[in-house]
Formats: structure tokens, sequence, C-alpha cells
């Protein structure tokens, strides 16, 4: 479904901030990318989405290749939930929030309706419709967030730090929306125990390259792989070790 092929990406002089040779993602995977700060995980998903130009490689989805042209077909079939809800969430109110983007693609107001309707009583949170968005709560903010992006029904959804700040009944009201969701998912964070429950294989950065990548449970009980790249065995499987 989507493959990278010698890709390259730098800050103005500063060194490549991504390096990657080949990665392929399939159709229905959970993907999890994680590795320290700067290690270029946003890098990488503002590339997918066409936000930073890449300076070698190729982005392929479904056969089409990412160029200036086809930006639009990549923003149609990707779907990006911001770290921030603050950064997404701009509307008077929740329910605008989540239709600005079926009324921006033309979509008329009586279907509009019925899948905004659908995808905030999906999320358990039809009854914010008329609250303002930005006074919401961490985790209110977040699924408000998803519903802007799951009512636009891309192939491909992509959560950067979805758990990030959450208090701990919000962060599991997360990972299950997460876990239900049947879309191919990839998921960028620091939460190792979060990725755990939700990915199936996992990515590993490290300075702008993939230094590791398998199935999850392999890739983050090695001891030796997470003190290389920085980072930290999940508590779950602390016990196991």
């Amino acid at each position: 479904m989507l493959k990278m092929n010698h890709l390259k990406f730098r800050y103005e002089t500063r060194p490549l901030a991504i390096d990657i040779d080949e990665l392929s993602i399939e159709a229905g995977e959970t993907i999890g990318i994680i590795g320290p700060n700067g290690a270029g995980k946003s890098t990488l998903l503002q590339l997918l989405l066409g936000i930073q130009k890449m300076l070698e490689g190729s982005i392929v989805l479904n056969d089409v290749k990412l160029e200036k042209k086809s930006k639009n077909y990549f923003r149609e079939h990707i779907g990006l939930v911001f770290q921030n809800p603050d950064d997404q969430l701009f509307m008077p109110t929740v329910y605008e929030d989540v239709a600005f983007g079926l009324k921006m693609k033309g979509i008329n107001e009586k279907e509009t309706e019925v899948r905004v309707n659908a995808v905030l009583e999906s999320l358990g949170i039809k009854n914010l419709s008329d609250r303002a968005s930005l006074k919401l709560s961490g985790g209110e903010k977040k699924r408000v967030a998803m519903a802007s992006i799951f009512v636009m029904e891309p192939d491909i959804m992509v959560f950067d730090e979805p758990t990030l700040a959450l208090d701990p009944k919000s962060r599991r009201r997360v990972i299950h929306i997460i876990n239900a969701l049947q879309k191919t998912k990839i998921i960028t964070s620091h939460d190792l125990d979060m990725i755990y429950e939700t990915c199936s294989k996992v990515i590993v950065l490290y300075e702008g390259k993939i230094v590791a990548q398998g199935e999850t449970k392999k890739i983050l009980s090695d001891v030796a792989l997470m003190e290389k790249v920085e980072l930290e065995c999940p508590l779950i499987l602390k016990n196991l070790l």
C-alpha cells in the first residue's frame, strides 16, 4: 500500500534528518514508529503528507507517486491526528470542527450531519456537539481531533503521540479507540506501553535511519537495542524480562 525508497531529507545545512533506504507498510497493518527526540519521527510524517519536500527518493501510495500534483491524493487517503489537538481545532463548536473537512469537500448538509453525528456517537462525544472545542479537557479535545479526521474516512490513519499529556482514563480510552479502528494505522510515540498494546510491528528510528524493525514484542523486549537508541523497554515487558 505505502512504500518509501531512498528517502532523504535535511533541514538547511544540518546533517540528514531522514535517511531511509526502504520502508513498506501493507494494508491493514498497525505500525509503531519509535525513537528518541530528534530521531526523525515527526519529520517522516511531514514528508508522508507532503508538508516537507524530500531531498531525494520516492513515496508511493497505491501506485501513486508523491509529487506536487498528487499531494491532494495523499491528503485524501492519509489522515493525520496532530500531537497537539489545539493545532487542529479552530472552529466555534465541536460539531463545526468535525464537519469542516466535509464542507470543504462540498458534501451536502444532510450527509454531513449524518456522518458527523455518527462519528461523534462512536467516540462517545455526541454530548459535546455544541461545546467550544478549545474549552474541553485534554482527553475530550483528543477525541474531537480524532473525530475530525475519522469523519473523512481516509485509508490510512496516522497518530502523532496520541497519548501525550493524557490522564490514565483518557489514555485508556484512546488506546481502545485506536485498537477498535479497522484501518491501516501508523503511530509515533514515546509511550512504549501504548505501542505494545496497539501495534503489530515496530520500526525504530535513530538519527534519521531505520536501525531495527519487526514484531512488536521482540523489538521492545530487546534491552540492548533499547539502550542503544536511548529508550527503555515498556513497563509491561520489564516484569517479564
